[in-house]
């Protein structure tokens, strides 16, 4: 499936409306931790948040961004800065590129955020939380950048440095937050102790975690496997099933209701092909497009 097709379908519905998480007021509900009314745009059509976490190349989003701006979508993109996408970050001449990149895709009118692994680099180096937190957001900042909320990464390194089978769910990234996470626990993982929650996202000056935000209805491309579904407000680290060869246009011309709201999850690294790009970086190595990570969106079910 080609990103072109995707952003075709999104503006051919009338009744659907792209939007940023920032131009929406939060409040907090039984329903979730950041909820808002989608009938106060005014407009009666459906809301989608479409998503980016990007983690691994920074130009691909910005390749990305400009297919969408060219169909007047607007889009959420959350930048890691560390993990699997340090390479771009550890070097000044490097980060410059790469800030240049996320200030264009500012530009074309999306919102650019906060992805982060604050947790996986506390279990790795000890790094403190805050630390974590801080400094992507200050760098960001001082680059000129408006950055207003945060999506949590799904770090492969905690549910091996935690020696786990399957991801640990108390230790996801967005446990540490005392907006999202009431209660305190303390875990030990690699020999380091770790008290959670720890962190406020106000004080930070962050007004939203994407997991956190009012879903109706859920969809991703994560693992680059079209597609992954789930429903309801519960987070998709918990519960989500993956339909092979499920479609996004039924999808999203499938409504639960006038008022719902949808988040859609795509990652630029899986779609470079059909960006027109012929290299991308993975884990802070160039790859070809023709790797096999680019073809799993395009495999025929």
């Amino acid at each position: 499936m080609d990103y072109q097709k995707v952003c075709e379908i999104i503006t051919k519905i009338p009744d659907v409306a792209a939007r940023r998480f920032k131009d929406v007021q939060f409040h907090k509900s039984e329903r979730c931790p950041m909820d808002f009314d989608p009938r106060g745009f005014g407009d009666g059509k459906r809301t989608l948040f479409l998503r980016h976490d990007i983690d691994h190349d920074p130009f691909a989003a910005l390749e990305m961004a400009r297919v969408e701006s060219s169909f007047g979508i607007k889009a959420n993109y959350y930048f890691l800065t560390n993990d699997t996408s340090i390479f771009h970050y550890e070097d000044p001449d490097r980060r410059e590129k790469a800030l240049t990149a996320i200030a264009e895709v500012e530009s074309l009118g999306h919102e650019v955020a906060l992805h982060y692994d604050c947790i996986g680099e506390y279990l790795a180096t000890g790094k403190p939380l805050a630390e974590s937190i801080e400094e992507p957001l200050q760098m960001l900042r001082d680059f000129g950048l408006s950055i207003d909320g945060c999506v949590a990464h799904g770090a492969s390194r905690v549910r091996i440095l935690a020696e786990e089978k399957t991801f640990p769910l108390h230790l996801c990234n967005y446990q540490t937050w005392k907006e999202t996470n009431p209660t305190a626990k303390t875990f030990n993982a690699n020999e380091r102790e770790i008290t959670l929650p720890g962190l406020s996202l106000e004080d930070f000056g962050l007004k939203y975690e994407c997991y956190f935000t009012r879903k109706d209805r859920y969809i991703s491309d994560s693992g680059g496997l079209l597609w992954r579904f789930w429903e309801g407000q519960e987070q998709p680290f918990e519960q989500i099933r993956e339909v092979p060869g499920g479609s996004f246009n039924d999808w999203i011309q499938s409504p639960s209701g006038d008022d719902e709201v949808m988040q859609m999850l795509v990652h630029p690294v899986w779609w470079v092909k059909s960006l027109g790009m012929k290299e991308f970086y993975y884990f802070g190595t160039v790859k070809d497009s023709s790797h096999e990570y680019t073809q799993r969106v395009y495999r025929e079910w």
